[in-house]
């Protein structure tokens, strides 16, 4: 059932929203609150909320355009018409009920068959009932003259038990009364067409509808009496009498259109949280949202079986909770979050949430605690939990019908439902086109092809109930963590069209770099490797740099005509971004599948990792065609990256084009060099394009004289600004983010021509700090053998490329002894420096310490800075840390038969338990000097340290 939340903003409400988004300094009143919920229910065709006496004169107001064509119209004062005669009939059943058993008993009591006598009484129960609602039924007529036409012998005697010894139970007495109840209600007397002018069918009773679906019981109708008949509930609160009317019609069929019903009782729902003083929360490029009202709107709908008086309890305790909860602060509020708003959330979703799921609620409140802490942050904290908990929901239930036989079906959709509200709640590419016209999910489509691809990879987890369970839970966790991620690159600034410069844009693009390891993480079913995570990274890049590139998605506006439909809309910056992504997302996964290998090992199921040439950001003649209109290029700042932009440059050259943008480029990341490095690779290039400018011919003297005066002037600036050797090294730091690599990742990253200059310095200064000199000879002879066996036909640029990496490697190698330890030193010292720098908080709670070192897709820098914390703790508190996360995860293999984790996420995790095991045994005095050294630090850097400022323009390569 699709469900779409209302974004209309009312002109009394619009009024008090700040421009920043913030909440109002003060609340509405009630009256602002009704006069809001009364326009709102006018827009949707329900008459405004008054009371009874002139709710009952309103005339019937047409519904809105988009409601279904089986709901037309729908008066208030017909539906609490309707609702009484419901209830009038739940009680003439049970009077019947009544008269059966009595007169069993007196049956069996006196021997005598009295059939005209129970008809007679019968009769006597529905006069009132005609009376009152049967339109020009003759007021004078008696219970003798309505028994007349009766015949209710062959029920009694075909229902009721014959024998004496038999019991008669109460099933058997209520389904007596049900069918004797029809009949009374098929009496000629009674006019059918005209009983029916109030849309309600007199051959339906309180237990079935015209569906024939039991959804009610006799303490609904007893509620829904109470109700009806207490006026002054609808005088002092009239939200819980409309929201049990709209209920009450969407079971008996009176409301049959789903997006009508859905938010009619959201906008009650939103009324009744604002008089408890939960207000309204705005939502970047979303408008207004309620997130206490969505999902108490979710719990009707997944709870409409339930009874009336049990759903309006459940709303009431629930608001009054929240209430309670948004009035705790800082750490409080999360404890009471976790405490008692979730279990209320379980109860929502039938407590179908797996264990996974306290991961993510870790990380939304370690989001919560960075942020201000005010209402704001709290509704947002409370809108994350509960979009996620419904999404939980959904894939969960998803991922288990899958494992059925004939569960596919179900399965995809209950994926695409909880994706879709997922989806449209928070700002993430739905569909090709995104109009109201196509009404297909990709991204649900992309999902559900990779959990059918995940599974043919591993057939033998559905062996057992308890190798089910683990795959499903796993498969359920990387599906989580997938959407998570897609949710985070599509919350930052640059997503959400309120930045647009190419600074948020590499910050853009770095989250969806972080997304693709998560998709490539549940379409695999394991994590890869060091070397298969470089070919996959630079796969991803590729594919952005073929659908995402900044010129293709910078636009403010663009007019967009539908063909098909004839129609032509300005599109919004965000909308191209979301359809660039979904195309970006199919190109990925195509390319994936395409590469694995039907017949490998499990080690080679994501491709055969040789370096392919549409990996590597190669220079040709067609990308400098693509480029011509680049205002930044996004080329590599790499030594490769020059030596091709002047191989471009000759009088061979007779394109025009080709020509300038060859050299309109070359200044251009010349002007972005920023280390000693670069600087000479810029500089080289520069100098081999100002010997050729006079052989130019193609260019015309004005062309080259301004490029004459450009050029030196650039090699000038480069010469005036460029900074000391030493500088490389705390530059390459600075973007470092861990010192594990091994020889093969180091090996791919050398032979591959797009690694950057700045990337080279960092495996320079991680291979200083944690290598020996022996070790480093050894991998650099084997990048010699690879560098000579190099073929005849490589191209000039090439060759240049791999000659310069080649000496710079020697020259590493062949460093002295003490000149050795020197650098390490200093490396080291600057290394730990900034790390106690970066440290966000010393003190953070164990349990989300525990969730960083088990998790799987958590960020080294993260990482780093738990582990550093850990140094700085005490050892019994590092004893006690380790022995639970050794306990956590001895538990989890255990559990799952080896089959939780594959042998390199095992061998991961245990790497992890290695490094943690040796600071517990640490001496006594080392842990003390390290704690103290530590303090130190951090005294001394404290004057030093601020927020982090936004990305400068002149590097964008840094960001």
């Amino acid at each position: 059932m699709e469900r779409t939340s209302p974004t209309t903003v009312p002109p009394a409400v619009a009024s008090r929203q700040a421009p920043s988004g913030e909440l109002p300094s003060t609340p509405p009143t009630l009256d602002e609150i009704e006069r809001e919920l009364n326009e709102r229910l006018s827009r949707l065709g329900l008459p405004a909320l008054v009371s009874g006496d002139v709710a009952a004169a309103r005339e019937t107001a047409p519904l809105r355009e988009e409601a279904g064509r089986a709901t037309q119209v729908l008066n208030l004062s017909e539906l609490r018409t309707a609702l009484r005669q419901q209830v009038r009939i739940a009680e003439i059943k049970d009077q019947i009920a009544v008269v059966i058993a009595d007169w069993h008993r007196e049956q069996f009591r006196t021997g005598e068959i009295r059939i005209a006598e129970f008809e007679v009484r019968a009769a006597d129960i529905l006069l009132p009932y005609c009376r009152e609602f049967i339109p020009n039924f003759p007021p004078a007529m008696r219970p003798v003259e309505l028994a007349v036409d009766l015949n209710l012998e062959t029920i009694l005697r075909a229902t009721l038990p014959r024998g004496q010894n038999q019991e008669l139970t109460h099933e058997v007495i209520e389904r007596c009364a049900v069918q004797v109840l029809q009949s009374l209600l098929r009496h000629p007397l009674i006019p059918q067409m005209a009983a029916d002018r109030a849309e309600v069918s007199l051959q339906t009773t309180v237990l079935k509808d015209k569906n024939g679906t039991a959804v009610y019981s006799p303490s609904d109708a007893a509620y829904l009496k109470r109700l009806i008949e207490e006026q002054n509930l609808l005088d002092r609160e009239g939200e819980i009498g409309l929201l049990a009317m709209l209920i009450s019609a969407r079971k008996w069929q009176k409301i049959t259109d789903d997006t009508l019903f859905s938010a009619a009782v959201e906008y009650t729902l939103e009324a009744l949280a604002k008089r408890r003083g939960i207000p309204t929360i705005q939502v970047r490029n979303q408008g207004p949202d309620h997130p206490v009202a969505y999902i108490l709107g979710e719990y009707i709908q997944h709870h409409l079986s339930e009874s009336l008086e049990g759903q309006v309890h459940f709303v009431e305790n629930f608001l009054t909770v929240t209430a309670r909860v948004l009035a705790e602060d800082g750490a409080r509020f999360v404890d009471a979050v976790r405490q008692a708003y979730l279990p209320l959330l379980r109860e929502i979703f039938f407590n179908l949430f797996p264990e996974v799921l306290h991961r993510f609620l870790h990380s939304f409140e370690r989001e919560f605690m960075g942020s201000s802490m005010t209402l704001r942050s709290k509704l947002f904290l409370l809108k994350r939990v509960g979009d996620f908990c419904e999404l939980t929901f959904y894939c969960h239930d998803a991922i288990r019908k899958f494992a059925t036989p004939t569960g596919d079906i179900y399965a995809v959709e209950r994926l695409t439902e909880g994706t879709a509200h997922f989806a449209r709640r928070n700002g993430l590419p739905l569909a090709d086109g995104m109009d109201v016209f196509n009404q297909r999910n990709t991204l649900a489509e992309l999902l559900i092809s990779a959990i059918k691809h995940r599974r043919s990879l591993f057939p033998a987890a559905d062996g057992t109930a308890e190798l089910r369970f683990h795959s499903e839970n796993l498969m359920t966790g990387d599906l989580l963590n997938c959407l998570n991620h897609l949710r985070r690159a599509f919350d930052c600034d640059y997503a959400r069209a309120r930045e647009n410069n190419y600074e948020h844009y590499l910050h853009w693009r770095s989250l969806v770099l972080e997304w693709s390891r998560t998709y490539v993480r549940l379409l695999t079913g394991r994590t890869p490797n060091d070397v298969e995570q470089y070919h996959l990274d630079g796969l991803a890049a590729w594919y952005i740099e073929q659908e995402l590139s900044f010129t293709k998605v910078s636009f403010p506006l663009m007019l967009y005509t539908d063909r098909e439909a004839g129609l032509s809309t300005m599109r919004q910056p965000q909308d191209i971004l979301k359809e660039a992504f979904l195309r970006f997302w199919r190109a990925f996964h195509i390319s994936i599948l395409t590469r694995a290998q039907e017949h490998a090992d499990l080690e080679e199921q994501i491709f055969s990792g040789e370096t392919l040439a549409r990996h590597a950001a190669r220079v040709s003649v067609d990308d400098l065609g693509k480029r011509a209109f680049l205002a930044r290029s996004d080329l590599p700042m790499a030594t490769y990256t020059f030596e091709r932009l002047a191989q471009h440059v000759t009088p061979q050259t007779h394109d025009v084009a080709v020509l300038t943008q060859s050299i309109e480029m070359a200044l251009e990341l010349g002007s972005q060099a920023y280390t000693y490095e670069e600087m000479a690779a810029a500089r080289t290039c520069l100098r081999r394009i100002q010997r050729r400018l006079d052989d130019l011919l193609v260019l015309g003297e004005t062309e080259r004289a301004e490029y004459r005066s450009r050029i030196p002037a650039l090699i000038r600036d480069l010469d005036r600004r460029e900074p000391i050797r030493l500088a490389s090294y705390l530059v390459a730091l600075a973007d470092l983010e861990s010192l594990d690599l091994t020889d093969e990742r180091v090996l791919a990253e050398w032979k591959a021509l797009e690694t950057t200059i700045q990337r080279l310095k960092q495996i320079s200064v991680a291979l200083l700090m944690v290598r020996s000199r022996a070790e480093l000879r050894a991998l650099t002879q084997t990048f010699g053998e690879w560098y000579a066996a190099l073929p005849e036909s490589t191209e000039p640029p090439e060759r240049r490329t791999y000659t310069q990496r080649w000496q710079d490697m020697q020259e590493l190698a062949r460093l002295s002894w003490p000149a050795w330890l020197i650098r390490r030193w200093f490396l080291h010292l600057v290394w730990t420096l900034q790390c106690v720098i970066s440290v966000p908080d010393w003190q953070p709670p164990d349990t989300y310490m525990l969730e960083d070192f088990l998790g799987l897709d958590t960020p080294p820098v993260r990482l780093r800075d738990q582990e550093l914390v850990l140094a700085s703790y005490p050892p019994p508190k590092v004893a006690q840390l380790v022995t639970q996360l050794q306990e956590t995860l001895t538990e989890r293999l255990a559990a799952a038969s080896s089959t939780y984790y594959t042998h390199e996420e095992r061998e991961l995790l245990e790497r992890r338990l290695q490094r943690l095991t040796q600071l517990t045994r640490r001496p006594p005095w080392k842990a003390a000097l390290t704690r103290w050294t530590y303090i130190g630090l951090r005294a001394l850097v404290a004057p030093f340290r601020r927020t982090a400022s936004p990305a400068k323009e002149s590097h964008p390569q840094r960001s």
